[in-house]
């Protein structure tokens, strides 16, 4: 699992998240998360992961692509409300898979303060953390789909990268991460 986990982490960084996701994977299976043989089994993925994270920072930052989160064309409070509006895009294409599209350009100038509309999209972030803490008392298959989730689309939501002109979302990258809300 290992060597196809680095060909994997080697042809698409998103694979770094197999890492956290076998956590999640773990609290399913009901493993005690706080056995230190738990986390020393997993040492690898993360080393690898670390490191194909980084080589695809540096080198997404050497082109320009990813922009430093201060000083950047692109402000904080856009990448939050980007962020957001793309997690509810996400929940939303997965529920009613409709005017599907290969680009889906920012819903409003990135560069510009965002609509005020937009700004309840930050609701999202109270209703995502409620469920965090709620749903463990609830039930454990709901509680691992939610971080399965949260876990492999977080890459994808522009909080880091945020360009002008960009796409805002890419349900291409959607087909892991689903597979939680699937479970």
């Amino acid at each position: 699992s290992l060597l196809f986990f680095l060909l994997s982490a080697a042809s698409k960084e998103q694979a770094a998240f197999l890492a956290p996701s076998l956590l999640a994977v773990d609290y399913l299976r009901k493993r005690d998360l706080r056995k230190a043989s738990v986390w020393l089994e997993k040492i690898p993925f993360f080393l690898i992961a670390l490191a194909f994270g980084l080589a695809a920072i540096w080198a997404q930052s050497q082109t320009g692509y990813l922009k430093p989160l201060s000083g950047e064309a692109v402000s904080f409070g856009n990448r939050l409300l980007l962020g957001c509006s793309g997690l509810l895009m996400y929940l939303f294409k997965w529920i009613a898979p409709l005017n599907l599209s290969a680009y889906y350009p920012y819903p409003f100038d990135a560069l510009q303060p965002a609509p005020s509309l937009f700004w309840l999209t930050t609701l999202t972030i109270p209703a995502v953390l409620f469920l965090l803490f709620w749903l463990p008392r609830k039930s454990r298959p709901l509680t691992f789909g939610l971080w399965f989730f949260l876990i492999n689309i977080f890459v994808m939501l522009r909080f880091l990268q945020a360009n002008p002109g960009d796409f805002y979302i890419a349900e291409r990258y959607m087909y892991i991460a689903a597979l939680g809300l699937a479970f």
